[in-house]
């Protein structure tokens, strides 16, 4: 749960306590909307609920009911704003959080939401005022602190990324997510022990963080040095969390460091028939299949990667007559 969220379910609790307090279920909050339907509380309070368990368009409706009904509440503009930006449409998100910071100008929150939309839109000068407007306000606030560093980064501004990783962490000593900041401008100005450091420290901070791992693996083998040990990460990291699987990747390409590429390709075989998706496996194991002599398994990889890769519009197939005609009644 965010900090947000948590600040904002303890408000509720209160807040709806003389209506005879707050459902702790969802199925509760479902029906308390559907008895009081215009309920800014018990809209918002719902659309949290939904937020919280990553039911991202469920909440999104909810939120937009509830600025519908009630365009000066907080709660609710601070949320469309979240859901728009977790959906991807940056500009809307944009629309919704300057009502929010309009409402509450003093609203931490919802300027570093502000400066993280900023940042999507490669607004990094704007991006950066209304983090460092947030951390003034709120100087504890994580969501400032760990996207200041990169809003420089992302503006090529290394002097300034360096000082703002090295406040956050100083602001946020225990923040994973400010150490790797740290490692990665480090990094960037070429301090590759340093980055180094700062990633076993974030490592160490939270051990069932897939992240870290991941990204020490990625630096040791980019590095070319301490190469088993930069595969167990690699594979430390899938075992947290696998995600796409492309820890899978970074393991492989240490194994043909390694001069294991046989081994690699072998592991990587495996690895593409439960996440078939991923592009970059795909080509990875074409490359070191074909390093390997293994013709056949390059082409069928090499074919895989075209398959499920994304294809230029001249080369895409043009639509039947039939579905031309269906695209047009239902869009114009």
């Amino acid at each position: 749960m965010s900090r947000y969220a948590l600040l904002l379910s303890v408000a509720f609790v209160f807040a709806l306590g003389g209506c005879g307090g707050k459902p702790s279920t969802l199925p509760g909050l479902e029906a308390r909307v559907r008895s009081h339907p215009n309920s800014v509380q018990w809209r918002v309070a719902l659309a949290d609920a939904y937020y919280q368990r990553k039911m991202v368009h469920d909440a999104y409706v909810h939120y937009s009911r509830a600025v519908e009904l009630d365009g000066t509440s907080y709660e609710a503009a601070i949320g469309l704003a979240r859901v728009q930006y977790e959906l991807g449409d940056y500009e809307k998100a944009m629309k919704a959080v300057k009502r929010a910071v309009a409402i509450k100008s003093d609203g931490a929150d919802a300027l570093a939401l502000q400066g993280r939309t900023y940042l999507q839109l490669r607004d990094y000068a704007r991006a950066v005022d209304r983090f460092e407007k947030a951390i003034s306000i709120d100087p504890a606030n994580a969501e400032a602190w760990e996207s200041l560093p990169i809003a420089h980064v992302r503006a090529e501004h290394l002097p300034q990324a360096a000082e703002a990783a090295r406040r956050a962490v100083k602001a946020l000593p225990e923040s994973v997510s400010a150490r790797m900041n740290l490692g990665l401008v480090m990094a960037l100005r070429g301090d590759m022990k340093g980055a180094e450091a700062q990633l076993r420290i974030a490592r160490d901070l939270n051990p069932s963080d897939p992240e870290p791992p991941l990204r020490l693996a990625e630096m040791l083998v980019e590095q070319n040095k301490k190469l088993k040990e930069a595969y167990e990460l690699a594979l430390e990291s899938a075992a947290i969390d696998p995600r796409d699987g492309s820890a899978y990747g970074v393991a492989a390409i240490a194994l043909h460091k390694m001069r294991e590429t046989n081994r690699a390709v072998l592991e990587l075989k495996r690895h593409v028939q439960i996440h078939h998706q991923n592009l970059r496996l795909w080509l990875l194991l074409s490359a070191l299949a074909q390093r390997n002599g293994d013709v056949e398994t390059a082409r069928i990889a090499a074919a895989m990667a075209i398959r499920i890769g994304p294809r230029p519009p001249d080369k895409m197939d043009a639509p039947t007559p039939e579905f031309q005609k269906l695209l047009d009644e239902q869009y114009y």
